[in-house]
């Protein structure tokens, strides 16, 4: 069976600018207040290709890995609890205690095993298609 087994993987990302686009943007729209448009950001995943410098800082974390020759049903709902470790690096990948960072929300993507040997991924750092989900932090930090 192709594939033969799929992993789902986390990372923190920064995005100031589609984090606006989002959130403070409903703050004053053309003098009105919409805070109610903000909630539902928090609740939608926003599909959308994440560049691979908006992640650079955060560590990958695999929160789930599905075996797709015995999977059942049950096997598609999970809860998972994963921590991230950040980086402190600047824009030549050199750590520095003066880089600073801004924490958006939390990128998902997967990898899906074609064969041993053989990884069809969708993480960030490769050119695809394929794009990632985004969840938002209601604050950045």
């Amino acid at each position: 069976m192709i594939p033969s087994s799929c992993s789902i993987f986390v990372s923190a990302f920064s995005s100031p600018e589609s984090h606006f686009d989002n959130f403070k943007f409903w703050d004053n729209v053309y003098g009105f207040k919409m805070p109610a448009m903000k909630e539902g950001k928090l609740i939608d995943a926003d599909i959308h290709a994440v560049e691979p410098t908006q992640c650079e800082f955060s560590s990958r974390k695999r929160v789930y890995n599905l075996d797709c020759m015995t999977a059942t049903k049950k096997d598609l709902s999970f809860l998972s609890r994963f921590s991230l470790f950040l980086t402190n690096r600047d824009q030549s990948n050199v750590i520095s205690n003066n880089a600073q960072m801004t924490i958006s929300g939390i990128v998902m993507y997967f990898d899906c095993e074609l064969v041993p040997g053989i990884t069809l991924s969708t993480a960030p750092e490769y050119a695809t298609h394929w794009k990632q989900v985004r969840l938002y932090l209601k604050n950045e930090i």
